[in-house]
């Protein structure tokens, strides 16, 4: 792990100096929200935006994707996978690199998923520690996602109004920031504002319900016959955009789409979906293992704090707070899990 510094008046320089290797993709305000997006001109970049709507990890599955081409006529031929240009992320949040790792345990383990791995393999990230939660739904405080030493190349703290102390994890990194020219070392004053930036860190970030990961398991595990799952569910509308918006939801299904003429190409594509769709666990017979919202709605919760602790050790939930924060019947995770803690959390 390497300390530099780098001068915010810097950053422009150091995006032009990244988009000569890799397509930058940064966040950016669009009408009402922010999204990541390829940044086309660095004055766009948005580092002091709350959230996006859709996560940072959606750009390594992205929906709709050609997963290959075929010819009807001719069984077993695939066209080859075209290259795409090697993507950097900058200015990712501790909670979403959090949900890269999840995903990249996901779609790396073996069988690993070949349009997954080539996008993420040549990836370069550039993560951004918040000075505070970002949407009043946040759980990162509870997750301990508020900090992290995963995934990223390099990690921007923003001391102050001039300056990043910029940690560098990998020699990429590292390489990245010497070769720009626009990093310095860092020095016991640049420490000294970093001290007193965690400091205030830690006043901002503050438990919601006051679990560790394994007792919050345990709680849930214990919830399956719970009325909770049945009161909240009364709420939804089955719409799904807690999957969709989700760092760590990964569910997809796929269509092939025919041509019209025979000497044409056809695509298998792969499309998002999730778990919250009236139809998603419906099967050909025409029974719906999960047909009620109640039974739905316990089984995102149950793949997050159990299944995902059981497989992986960890949560699959980042505390990122979307699912709350851009659900339009208002079902918040963090008045779930307060329920299940003892101790009730409620929003106006």
């Amino acid at each position: 792990m390497r300390d530099w510094v780098l001068e915010r008046a810097s950053l422009p320089s150091f995006i032009d100096f990244l988009s000569k290797r890799w397509k930058v993709v940064a966040p950016q305000r669009r009408n009402e929200i922010h999204e990541f997006r390829e940044l086309e001109d660095p004055a766009d970049l948005c580092l002091d935006y709350p959230t996006t709507m859709l996560p940072p990890s959606r750009v390594f599955l992205p929906d709709g994707e050609v997963l290959y081409r075929f010819r009807p006529n001719s069984p077993g031929s695939a066209d080859a996978e075209a290259e795409e240009r090697p993507i950097a992320l900058f200015g990712v949040h501790t909670c979403d690199l959090e949900g890269i790792s999840v995903m990249d345990e996901i779609y790396l383990a073996a069988p690993i998923d070949r349009g997954y791995a080539r996008r993420r393999e040549g990836a370069f990230i550039v993560g951004l520690e918040c000075a505070g939660p970002c949407v009043e739904e946040s759980l990162c405080a509870d997750k301990g996602t508020n900090r992290t030493e995963r995934v990223y190349d390099l990690l921007l703290l923003p001391v102050d109004e001039k300056r990043f102390v910029v940690w560098g994890r990998t020699n990429r990194g590292n390489d990245a920031a010497e070769e720009s020219g626009l990093f310095r070392p860092a020095t016991h004053e640049d420490h000294v504002a970093l001290d007193d930036f965690r400091a205030a860190q830690a006043r901002m970030f503050r438990p919601k319900f006051g679990l560790r990961p394994d007792e919050l398991s345990a709680r849930v595990r214990a919830s399956w016959d719970d009325l909770l799952w049945v009161a909240q569910s009364r709420l939804c509308i089955s719409c799904g955009a807690c999957n969709v918006v989700c760092p760590t939801c990964h569910c997809f299904t796929t269509r092939d789409h025919l041509p019209v003429r025979e000497d044409g190409l056809g695509e298998r594509c792969r499309y998002w979906t999730g778990c919250q769709l009236e139809s998603f666990a419906k099967v050909a017979s025409g029974e719906n293992f999960r047909e009620k919202k109640s039974q739905r709605l316990r089984h995102r919760i149950f793949k997050k704090e159990v299944y995902g602790m059981d497989r992986f050790g960890r949560s699959g939930c980042v505390g990122c707070g979307r699912c709350g924060h851009f659900c339009p019947a208002d079902i918040r995770l963090v008045e779930i899990f307060g329920q299940l803690s003892g101790k009730e959390v409620t929003y106006a």
